[in-house]
């Protein structure tokens, strides 16, 4: 009787562990999000993702509390922001991009009202943009050469 019941306390042990085993996405996020917050006020500054689970963060989220102020991105993970958005009160105004990988931003895009207005390019790599795509509610309203 005593090995009967020490067989069904270990069988019940191994359904109290298997319950409050963490969920694999729960494991996950625990090994890709890291938090920082500021000392002296509590107050979120800074969530580092690491999107692909290497071990390196490629996704940093800039903070004010709650709102977000700006996300990175470094998709290539050279050491180099290959995107940048930027928030007002968590609200995407503005972003600009490394399409090319080359280490300079050439496409710039501005939101009004949470849709995007205007885009611009720079397609021959000179720093200047050379082309603007400009929006009517979120639908392409026209195409300027803007080059020199």
């Amino acid at each position: 009787m005593p090995r009967r019941m020490t067989t069904l306390g270990a069988f019940v042990l191994a359904l109290l562990f298997a319950a409050c085993a963490s969920d694999p996405e729960q494991l996950r996020a625990e090994r890709t999000v890291a938090a920082e917050y500021d000392a002296a006020t509590g107050r979120l500054e800074l969530i580092a993702f690491d999107s692909d689970d290497n071990g390196t963060a490629d996704t940093w989220s800039y903070m004010h509390g709650r709102f977000v102020e700006r996300i990175e991105f470094d998709r290539d993970e050279d050491g180099q922001i290959d995107r940048r958005g930027l928030y007002e009160a968590g609200v995407l105004q503005s972003s600009e991009e490394d399409a090319d990988s080359d280490g300079r931003h050439d496409r710039w895009v501005t939101f009004e009202d949470g849709q995007i207005a205007f885009a611009t390019f720079d397609e021959d790599g000179d720093g200047a943009p050379d082309r603007r795509v400009i929006y009517t509610d979120g639908e392409v309203a026209s195409i300027e050469d803007i080059s020199d």
